[in-house]
């Protein structure tokens, strides 16, 4: 495989990737809430969102990054 079409395979394997993880990390937030004497401990949820939030940033700045070396090539 040439290495312009691996970059391309990557990229999209990445974003295939950063979208399955955000998708799963909405499931558990809306499944998963931490509960504390029945009301809903909005620290812990703002913490899950906040890291899933940087995952699928950090996972699109991979993708951009692979799609720039791509179009350079």
């Amino acid at each position: 495989m040439q290495p312009r079409y691996w970059l391309d395979y990557l990229r999209k394997d990445t974003m295939r990737f950063a979208w399955s993880t955000r998708e799963k990390c909405d499931s558990f937030e809306k499944q998963h809430l931490p509960i504390n004497d029945g009301h809903v401990d909005t620290e812990e949820v703002l913490s899950i969102s906040a890291d899933a939030q940087l995952l699928t940033y950090e996972l699109n700045e991979l993708s951009l990054s692979i799609t720039t070396a791509t179009a350079n090539k």
